[in-house]
């Protein structure tokens, strides 16, 4: 009769939360693969994985290609300046978000560089978790945040 009541009791405690998804604490950050998307077509780009390096400063870099040029198994950044240490490099596998710093809290990081490997171009960029954890908003910016353009991308993992 005890082992009936234990059980009952448990069950009641824990209706208020049968209903709710609990996110691991590791979901709540920019940490993580998340699927680019175009802020101009919508189509999806790719996916890139944000991860911390050792010196503290955040990074995120190619890990899949979801649109090819036809014929092309893995493009190289022919765009990318020729100074840089990324120019003709594979897509797949290079870093196009750079030496961002993270808010305490890992829901945004400022202050990096991104590269689009499509254009060449390398611009400002900043990061922040949207209130649904599983988007991230991805600003790409000359000098000024205000002027620049904001993608969406969608958490993978």
């Amino acid at each position: 009769m005890s082992n009936l009541i234990c059980t009952l009791f448990l069950s009641l405690l824990f209706i208020p939360f049968s209903n709710q998804i609990i996110i691991p604490s590791s979901t709540k950050t920019i940490v993580g693969t998340w699927i680019s998307v175009d802020d101009l077509t919508g189509e999806k780009r790719s996916h890139i994985k944000i991860y911390k390096a050792k010196n503290g400063t955040y990074y995120g870099k190619v890990v899949k290609l979801l649109f090819r040029p036809e014929g092309q198994e893995n493009p190289r950044c022919t765009r990318c300046p020729k100074g840089d240490y990324r120019y003709n490099q594979p897509i797949v596998g290079l870093v196009v978000l750079s030496r961002m710093k993270a808010s305490k809290d890992l829901k945004s990081a400022k202050k990096g560089k991104a590269l689009d490997p499509e254009s060449g171009h390398i611009v400002d960029c900043q990061v922040e978790l949207s209130d649904d954890v599983n988007i991230l908003k991805m600003r790409g910016y000359w000098k000024i945040p205000s002027i620049g353009r904001t993608q969406t991308w969608i958490r993978l993992e």
